[in-house]
Order: C-alpha cells, then structure tokens, then sequence
C-alpha cells in the first residue's frame, strides 16, 4: 500500500533533515562560489 511506504519514508527521513541538508548545500555553495569569484577577481587585477 502506497500510504504504508509513505509513512515510512517520512519516518526515516524528516521534514527537518531535508531542510537542514538544503540549508547546508546551500550554504556551501555560496562559500564556494565567492571564494571562485575572488580568485577570478584577483586574476583579473593587472599585477
């Protein structure tokens, strides 16, 4: 039954879970994408 697979999927995996990964994720790819456009930044700098 559809419902029963339902329920154990929301059991083992949270609400909260999936938001704190999202949260997590995205975090890590700002970090990662200013720390991208510094380098390129600075390999623009003429000197």
């Amino acid at each position: 039954m559809p419902g029963v697979e339902l329920e154990k999927y929301r059991a083992r995996y949270p609400a909260y879970f999936v938001a704190v990964f999202c949260l997590v994720l995205d975090v890590a790819s700002t970090v990662f994408l200013m720390i991208h456009m510094k380098w390129y930044f600075i390999d623009l700098l003429p000197f």
